[in-house]
């Protein structure tokens, strides 16, 4: 039985570092690696980023997309429009979404354009389990399948619950890079109340005030969370361990506790540069910086990954022609 997982943090659509991840993954026959916080990195440029806050300006109050593409044509009909409006207007149908019918959205550049991003992501990590808690993911169907989930493993008698994006789990993360218009309601959401029952271990990708009411009435368990470093720490019942961008770390489950073992990438290799004990309560009981470790090496594998299974393969919704 697979009694260890991997945690990623902030991978943002880094192939290279994914397919390392894998190969780790693979050597340790993990049961699902994890991924938190900013999983596609930044879809739009610079400048379409600039348009795109601005168009969204007009539609602060507007919540459907349906909504804000009335609104947007409406405002192109008007005489008197300042070119700047205009020309994010126009950058908005012509980029992000616009519609056939009263119905049907029709999806435009940035959503392709982020569609293939993450399933390059998806083939890095091949057959491998893979649950995705992201501020930045991108529209739930581009990972169909059983590659990704949202509700719960068990692994090494521990069960591992942890949330993402979903409205009625009202977890709030501002979103930067992603349009807002490709979030989709994750599969089965339930209010989180509900939801954190009946757990020992729980990641999520920012610790929101809701998170942090329905989490705090239980002890003896451990919540993962992104970091601005990595580190653990234990009291008052609970345990936490921070994930840091550039790092990914194996959580073994073991009957006397869990160890937690921290790596640093290191061009296509890794460090191993700190490690965290807990006990059987999720208590910190040591913790031991491995600052002079010689990296693991990934390189020059002469075998490559099992392929994804094509049961599960993902097919690309069909563009409509313009």
């Amino acid at each position: 039985m697979m009694e260890s997982f991997v945690v990623v943090p902030h991978l943002a659509a880094d192939s290279r570092r994914a397919v390392l991840v894998r190969h780790f993954a693979e050597d340790e026959d993990v049961a699902a690696i994890l991924l938190i916080g900013d999983v596609t990195g930044q879809i739009l440029s610079e400048g379409e980023l600039l348009l795109y806050r601005q168009v969204q300006e007009l539609f602060a109050d507007v919540r459907t997309v349906q909504g804000r593409v009335a609104i947007a044509r409406a405002y192109l009909a008007q005489p008197g429009m300042t070119e700047a409006y205009r020309d994010a207007v126009r950058f908005y149908l012509s980029r992000i979404a616009d519609m056939e019918s009263e119905e049907r959205v029709v999806w435009k550049e940035a959503f392709y354009r982020s569609c293939e991003r993450l399933v390059k992501m998806r083939e890095a990590f091949g057959g491998r389990r893979c649950i995705a808690l992201a501020d930045t993911l991108i529209t739930a169907q581009v990972f169909a399948g059983n590659l990704l989930d949202y509700g719960e493993i068990e692994i090494g008698k521990r069960i591992v619950k942890g949330v993402g994006l979903s409205p009625r789990e009202r977890i709030s993360v501002p979103v930067k890079d992603v349009p807002v218009e490709y979030r989709d309601e994750l599969p089965g959401a339930i209010a989180i109340e509900k939801y954190a029952r009946d757990y020992h271990i729980f990641v999520a990708n920012a610790y929101s005030p809701s998170l942090q009411r329905v989490l705090s009435r239980s002890k003896w368990r451990l919540t993962i969370l992104p970091g601005q470093t990595t580190d653990a720490t234990s009291f008052g019942g609970a345990a936490f361990a921070f994930e840091s961008p550039g790092t990914f770390s194996l959580f073994k489950c073991r009957e006397e506790g869990m160890l937690r073992q921290a790596y640093q990438f290191v061009g296509n290799d890794a460090r191993l540069f700190r490690t965290d004990t807990f006990d059987s309560n999720f208590k910190l009981c040591g913790t031991t910086d491995d600052m002079n470790r010689m990296p693991r090496l990934f390189l020059g594998r002469s075998q490559p990954a099992p392929a994804f299974p094509s049961r599960h393969a993902f097919r690309m919704p069909r563009r409509k022609p313009q």
